[in-house]
């Protein structure tokens, strides 16, 4: 009966680990493609069959047994994961943190039940209905599958892998990720290779409970500096845009007197031909008068930053004016409009400055090199009761796949990334309350953000 439950050890151990994983990770989880899943399924079904097939000695090959161990079926189980479920070809640092601390977590669960298998074979010695080693193993599965469910949750409640503050801090807690799971299969292996891992269990968990609690101090150390790093630098951009703002006012005000001069010097001359006898030169003055004022009311700037006194968010305005002032110094023609005060926007100061400043950044790009009756952008921030609306759209030269452009990687752009349309999808992935419109109407591509009131 022990022998026949032993083969059920290792597949229980790796359905416990993905309750962890599928936990910890779920918006991951729900955002990826089911052929991957399946692809994954088939790898672990793959997995286990062999190892059944090593115990049952269908194989006689003595060091394969090596290979049915929980220290290297650890590692099968990250490189299948990482493989099956990464996003493209060449990286996927996200996904490899999500494999990594999961792991991390799921050894210190399996040691703490090594811990708890001790008190319950004392327990359960004297249980005579059936082997008392039956009721152990049951015992410690579900204390494993309940601990791996639990600690998902509270994993990802206190480290939300997909709200990125920065590649940077992803990268830091990459390596110290890393570290710790260098540690901890280290002293798992050698405790299992000289068969003293129940002698130190004690030990052994103790010092994993330490190492998981010195990640989450660091993680949150990390996390509160980049983000006062952030604020410091939405802060010093704010400025430095206002500061462009009310330099690009202060000219426009200088040019406002110099044609306020120039209208009275015409006006004066038009006064002088109107009282002479030539009514056709007074004519041609006075058309050639009205073409002036008109080309000069059409062409200045002042009139396009009429509107930003009613975005009332500092750091939208910000963006706002800073990504007008680039647009406009390239030659393009923006129109904007916000005919209602926007005071208050459900979404954290980086993310929205983000979003608004992936899109309008596309939009330049899209149309700086058309022709200059095309080099055009239209911008629309609106409030309405609930919610409010940003809206960015440009010409296009071609008409695009839209699905297919919010893949990563992927842009109509040479010499891109392609990032940014995905970059959107995954910032905007964290708020329910936003909502993001793609469209293509009459060769012009329109990007919403309706970011709705909480």
């Amino acid at each position: 009966m022990l022998q026949f439950l032993s083969f059920f050890i290792e597949p229980l151990h790796i359905i416990c680990f993905y309750i962890l994983f599928c936990t910890q990770n779920w918006q991951y989880i729900r955002e990826a493609r089911s052929n991957k899943f399946i692809k994954l399924a088939i790898s672990v079904i793959i997995l286990v069959v062999i190892q059944v097939v090593i115990e049952l000695g269908l194989i006689p090959i003595p060091w394969l047994f090596f290979l049915c161990t929980n220290v290297v079926t650890i590692l099968f189980l990250i490189v299948i994961t990482y493989l099956c479920l990464r996003r493209h070809a060449n990286s996927d640092l996200t996904l490899r943190i999500n494999v990594l601390l999961s792991m991390d977590i799921f050894i210190a669960i399996q040691i703490f039940c090594a811990f708890l298998d001790k008190s319950l074979m004392v327990i359960c010695r004297n249980i005579t209905v059936v082997h008392p080693m039956l009721v152990v193993v049951i015992i410690h599965n579900i204390i494993e599958a309940a601990l791996s469910f639990f600690m998902g949750i509270i994993s990802a409640r206190l480290y939300k892998l997909n709200r990125i503050i920065d590649k940077k801090v992803d990268r830091q807690v990459h390596r110290i990720v890393v570290v710790m799971f260098i540690i901890m299969y280290a002293l798992t292996l050698i405790f299992t290779v000289m068969q003293k891992l129940y002698d130190h269990v004690e030990n052994l968990l103790i010092f994993l409970i330490i190492q998981l609690i010195f990640f989450w101090i660091l993680y949150f150390s990390i996390n509160r500096r980049e983000k006062q790093r952030i604020h410091n630098e939405l802060v010093e951009n704010r400025l430095s845009n206002l500061k462009e703002y009310t330099d690009h006012l202060e000219q426009e005000q200088r040019k406002l007197r110099k044609f306020k001069h120039d209208y009275q010097n015409m006006l004066l001359s038009l006064e002088e031909n109107l009282r002479s006898s030539d009514s056709q030169d007074a004519k041609d003055y006075l058309q050639t008068f009205k073409q002036y004022s008109d080309n000069y009311i059409s062409e200045s700037g002042l009139w396009m930053f009429n509107d930003f006194d009613n975005v009332k968010t500092p750091y939208l305005k910000s963006i706002l004016i800073n990504k007008t002032s680039q647009a406009t110094e390239q030659g393009i023609d923006v129109h904007f409009e916000c005919r209602y005060d926007v005071d208050q926007i459900a979404m954290e100061p980086y993310d929205l400055v983000r979003i608004v400043g992936i899109a309008y950044d596309n939009a330049i790009e899209a149309v700086r090199n058309l022709d200059k009756n095309h080099r055009k952008i239209n911008v629309m921030v609106y409030r309405t009761k609930g919610q409010t609306e940003v809206t960015i759209a440009n010409p296009m030269q071609t008409a695009e796949n839209l699905t297919h452009l919010k893949k990563e990687g992927v842009t109509t752009k040479k010499g891109h990334s392609g990032l940014g349309l995905a970059n959107i999808e995954e910032i905007s992935a964290n708020y329910s309350n936003v909502l993001v419109n793609y469209r293509e109407v009459k060769g012009w591509f329109t990007i919403q953000f309706t970011i709705m009131d909480k």
